[in-house]
């Protein structure tokens, strides 16, 4: 099934009409007056392949942007840069990196010297400036309409490539439910937009059954300069551009919200080098699914547990339809780990 096309324009029209009425679910728990504002401050925990960074020796001084926050996704882990990143400095706004994002609400938990709100489509940076970027959960909002002659999904490559020095590259993590037509057609859509497939390091990701993405790395080879996206695509036959749509997959995952350290990429192990704050999260987090097996282990399902006994192990209790779930604040963060 061919997936319908967003936009830019759209997201951010959609962002306008439901900034500020985003309300947690309406369900029923015991510990009512702490439920909802754990999840409105949910943490996002963010990763970068131990692989990647390790294979291209990154070092100390490399500049690295992030396009696209991905926050928009609540229920998918994003990538990003661990702690021996702490020294990358963007000149003027003195953050680890810059990360760029459309949507204003992606900063609010931020330093407002950490934040960048603007256009994939026209990064604020001069031409090469840096040796990395990441585009993670954020290439599908792109659209994509070939008969309205809207390029809009070939223009973020187009403008990564600009940003990026000769060598750099560029890591796309698609949201696990799509899929391009056509991988040859992609590779020679790069091609014309000046980057290479690095193959290795393009595939398929999975972290047991609660993460699932679409990993591709590009390389930049070539210079594109002043030619537009309109005098690149002359030079394309229609095939081949229209092997870039998105098309749905019946791909499902589990626990999205749970953490990983460590994943499959072409079959390949990897770990994650998780920075200091999220790896302690992650040692909460594998507790408090400890805790809350045991519990299910001596009472059978969770709405058997007496009400006493959940509290006794700081854990609360919520009906989502017909199943129970059993959650518990982080002490490491202000966010809650729900257990199913």
């Amino acid at each position: 099934m061919e997936q319908r096309d967003i936009g830019e324009v759209f997201l951010i029209n959609f962002l306008n009409a439901i900034a500020n009425t985003i309300k947690p679910s309406q369900v029923t728990f015991e510990r009512e007056q702490e439920f909802p504002e754990y999840i409105q401050k949910e943490n996002k925990i963010e990763m970068v392949p131990e692989g990647i960074k390790s294979s291209q020796n990154i070092q100390t001084g490399k500049k690295i942007i992030e396009i696209g926050q991905n926050r928009i996704v609540p229920n998918m882990k994003s990538l990003a840069m661990p702690d021996k990143f702490a020294q990358i400095r963007h000149p003027r706004t003195s953050q680890q990196f810059p990360s760029i994002d459309i949507n204003q609400n992606h900063f609010l938990d931020s330093n407002p010297t950490k934040k960048i709100v603007g256009s994939f489509l026209a990064l604020p940076f001069r031409e090469e400036s840096f040796d990395y970027a990441t585009l993670s959960l954020a290439w599908h909002y792109t659209s994509y309409l070939l008969s309205q002659k809207n390029y809009e999904r070939l223009e973020v490559l187009l403008e990564a490539n600009r940003v990026l020095k000769n060598g750099g590259r560029l890591v796309i993590s698609n949201i696990y439910s799509l899929s391009l037509r056509d991988e040859k057609a992609f590779a020679t859509v790069v091609n014309a937009l000046g980057f290479k497939i690095v193959q290795d390091l393009t595939g398929e990701v999975s972290g047991g059954t609660n993460f699932s993405a679409r990993m591709y790395t590009l390389e930049k080879i070539n210079n594109i300069g002043s030619l537009s996206i309109d005098e690149i695509v002359a030079n394309l036959d229609r095939d081949t551009l229209y092997g870039i749509k998105f098309k749905k997959l019946d791909t499902k995952i589990r626990d999205s919200r749970k953490m990983i350290n460590h994943f499959l990429l072409n079959g390949n192990l990897f770990s994650i080098n998780l920075n200091q704050h999220d790896q302690q999260l992650y040692l909460e987090e594998q507790q408090i699914y400890s805790e809350a097996e045991v519990l299910k282990n001596t009472y059978g399902i969770f709405e058997k547990i007496p009400s006493h006994v959940i509290l006794e192990n700081g854990f609360g209790r919520v009906r989502i339809g017909k199943h129970y779930r059993l959650f518990k604040g982080l002490s490491s963060s202000s966010g809650i780990v729900v257990v199913k």
